[in-house]
């Protein structure tokens, strides 16, 4: 029994093995997205980037940095490199219809973020509101063509791998919209 206990004790102890250097400005150490979302100066560099933009893509009117950390905050996606960039992907937790993806330089800098909704947010939304994708893409340079396409496919991937129910309508991609934040 104490051989037990004693065990016990180390495991609860020990310290947690596994990637603990993923950071904003170290992107090869994050394994998938929420390892960096966990990261505070990821929060902080989102919230610089968007600025004191409203918007209600997923919920009531809030900062549209809140909802992009809480889409990318849900079940994660490993990251995918886009040239020297990393893109980060990830849905919503408990709500994996919405989705967020961030890309970055190596070094950390945002170059854009994106969120997938639906239209059910927006005021006497229709039935099949559910069924109405829209991709938000906010990109650091409006000379990002590349990287626009690059997230629209994505979308157009998320959605086609989505679930449709028996005698639902499919969902579809209706909107790309893209702001130059600076």
């Amino acid at each position: 029994m104490p051989a037990v206990l004693l065990a016990l004790t180390l495991a609860v102890t020990a310290p947690i093995s596994g990637p603990v250097n993923c950071k904003l400005s170290r992107l090869a150490d994050c394994p998938d997205t929420n390892y960096l979302v966990w990261d505070k100066a990821f929060g902080a560099a989102v919230r610089r980037f968007l600025g004191s933009r409203r918007a209600s893509y997923v919920g009531r009117p809030r900062p549209v940095a809140d909802q992009i950390i809480e889409v990318l905050g849900g079940p994660p996606d490993d990251p995918i490199r886009i040239g020297l960039r990393y893109r980060f992907t990830a849905c919503r937790a408990r709500s994996c219809e919405d989705k967020g993806a961030v890309v970055l330089e190596p070094d950390g800098r945002l170059v854009a973020l994106a969120i997938l909704h639906s239209a059910c947010g927006v005021p006497h939304a229709t039935n099949d509101c559910f069924a109405h994708e829209t991709l938000n893409i906010f990109v650091r340079s409006s000379n990002e063509q590349d990287l626009v396409d690059n997230l629209s496919n994505w979308a157009k991937s998320e959605i086609a791998q989505g679930y449709t129910a028996p005698g639902a309508p499919a969902d579809r991609l209706d909107a790309v919209r893209v702001t130059a934040v600076k």
